[in-house]
């Protein structure tokens, strides 16, 4: 989902990036870039779960 979720939002900047709405699509960018940060760590915390070594 978290991966998804930054894809949509990355789209949805760069059409704002081409209108009149700078500062939103820097906002969304930002928002992106965190929800595939935690993509990232949910993968990392599933592979960490699945070989019994999550604390």
């Amino acid at each position: 989902f978290s991966r998804l979720a930054a894809l949509g939002a990355t789209s949805v900047a760069d059409d704002l990036d081409a209108t009149a709405s700078p500062e939103r699509a820097g906002d969304l960018t930002t928002r992106a870039l965190r929800l595939s940060q935690m993509a990232a760590d949910l993968v990392q915390c599933g592979r960490l779960w699945r070989g019994d070594r999550l604390d």
